[in-house]
């Protein structure tokens, strides 16, 4: 019996092969599209049920806060024009840090989101290198910041701040033990002081005791009200932030240096054709954004990724960097008015003498270590980094590292300040660090290996096109051979004259 007709075979041969091949090279082609936009990037955007608004409202990654504080060893030799400041650095000091999205409200068409954040801490004895009653001295950022203010007025006004400052009321260090400088606070004689005068003359401070993180652990509202593209509608918009308090500007800085840009750092978009552009996060603590430039592949968890750094423009303010200086905060015709390496960040901080830059001045001009020992800048340490896989925006590792000092100097006419040193001392610098988890690394794998399961069922199916072709040339060849074989057994009739 024959397996198939000649003319039936051919066509059956060309038809399957055809058909196979064409849905092999089809899938092959429009599969990795067609999976990103319509499998993957529907669950990035942030919308209610997604993944990532699971993963978003509240934080699923352990998230560390490393503090560390600087003891100013030989404070009572301030005056002492032959001794150089020491500081020696305390800690780390560690807190485990959740974020959790509140007052989460969605505009008519989803496209954007606001939200308040609350953070919430938890010290964590055993990852830390001391106790929360360790004591450390340093500046009293109270005085420090009544010698900053004095700058601009006049010798009554100057007069009044000397009487403030003096005696027990206004005493140039504290010594305090870590719970109080951080979480916990205390109480300062100046500070009530200054907050009961209702003074112009100083800004409105809206906390009653003294402490860097006082106030900060559990508010819903300190960091501010955001608002945020979901990337409904243009996936690349995802956790771009649109406005902060209610506007799209801090109004801090000159031209672009005040728009809001960037993330918040935690949800990313996905960047597409395997682009390395510059990214941006908007850090609230100093009312500006910090761009990170591309630095490098790194694998993690057997995802790959990009990283970021913050390299040494972030924090110019001109100085090596024109494009820079609208973040002078003098005068434009007197900026730069700092060697690089150093933000002026009191106009954010309530006109306190209050300046950021990178732990131990890295990437910082070195006239800053000229007037102070106990620095040692590392880049592996004290790097600002993150790494993101591209694909989904995922961050793979976050280390976000920022120093806060205060700067003290002979202000004109205020006798506390008459013959110190010029200083930016350092008060603490934290690190926040922020690792994927491996069950989160699991689910990004399922999403990155979506594209590459088109190709394997295009190979698939490619190899099954050739299996029919190989076999409908075998059952030609077949039925060839028995079509001849049998034309050849048969005899021709004799005929009898």
């Amino acid at each position: 019996m024959k397996c198939c007709t000649m003319t039936a075979q051919k066509f059956w041969m060309i038809g399957s092969c055809t058909t196979v091949l064409l849905f092999a090279l089809t899938i092959g082609l429009l599969w990795p599209t067609i999976s990103i936009r319509y499998l993957l990037y529907p669950q990035l955007k942030l919308k209610n049920h997604t993944i990532n608004y699971e993963n978003w409202k509240e934080t699923p990654v352990p998230m560390y806060l490393e503090i560390y504080l600087f003891n100013w060893t030989n404070a009572d030799q301030l005056y002492n024009t032959s001794v150089t400041p020491n500081f020696v650095e305390m800690g780390p000091y560690v807190f485990l840090e959740k974020h959790i999205r509140t007052n989460v409200t969605w505009s008519n068409d989803e496209t954007t989101v606001d939200f308040y954040q609350k953070r919430v801490w938890h010290f964590v004895p055993e990852l830390s290198n001391g106790s929360l009653e360790d004591e450390v001295t340093n500046v009293n950022p109270i005085v420090a910041a009544c010698g900053y203010t004095s700058r601009y007025l006049s010798n009554a006004m100057k007069f009044a701040i000397n009487f403030l400052i003096s005696g027990e009321r206004g005493p140039f260090f504290v010594t305090r033990t870590v719970n109080e400088l951080l979480f916990e606070g205390y109480d300062d004689a100046l500070l009530k002081v200054i907050r009961a005068s209702n003074d112009p003359t100083f800004p409105k401070i809206p906390f009653d005791r003294m402490g860097w993180f006082y106030s900060r652990n559990n508010s819903e509202t300190y960091d501010g009200k955001f608002r945020m593209f979901t990337g409904v509608d243009e996936i690349t918009k995802l956790g771009i932030l649109q406005m902060w308090n209610g506007k799209k500007t801090t109004n801090l800085y000159r031209d672009n240096c005040s728009d809001i840009r960037g993330t918040s750092g935690e949800l990313w978009p996905p960047i597409e054709n395997n682009e390395k552009p510059d990214i941006s996060i908007f850090a609230p603590d100093i009312c500006r954004n910090i761009d990170l430039k591309y630095d490098s592949e790194v694998e993690m968890l057997g995802l790959k990724g990009h990283k970021w750094v913050a390299d040494e423009s972030v924090f110019d303010n001109g100085y090596k960097h024109p494009e820079m200086s609208c973040y002078c905060s003098a005068e434009k015709e007197s900026c730069p008015d700092l060697a690089s390496g150093v933000f002026n960040a009191s106009s954010c901080k309530w006109h306190s003498p209050a300046f950021v830059l990178f732990p131990h001045f890295y990437l910082a001009d070195q006239v800053y270590l000229e007037n102070l020992t106990g620095m040692n800048p590392q880049k592996e340490k004290h790097e600002f980094t993150v790494a993101l896989e591209p694909q989904t925006g995922i961050p793979l590792k976050v280390s976000a590292a920022l120093q806060i000092n205060l700067l003290i100097k002979p202000w004109q006419g205020i006798t506390k300040f008459r013959d110190v040193p010029q200083l930016f001392a350092p008060v603490l610098w934290f690190r926040q660090k922020a690792e994927l988890t491996e069950e989160l690394a699991n689910q990004a794998k399922v999403a990155t290996n979506l594209p590459s399961i088109g190709s394997w069922i295009a190979y698939g199916l490619f190899g099954l096109g050739i299996l029919i072709a190989i076999s409908s040339v075998l059952c030609y060849i077949f039925n060839w051979k028995r079509t001849e074989e049998n034309d050849d057994g048969q005899e021709q009739p004799i005929l009898d004259d």
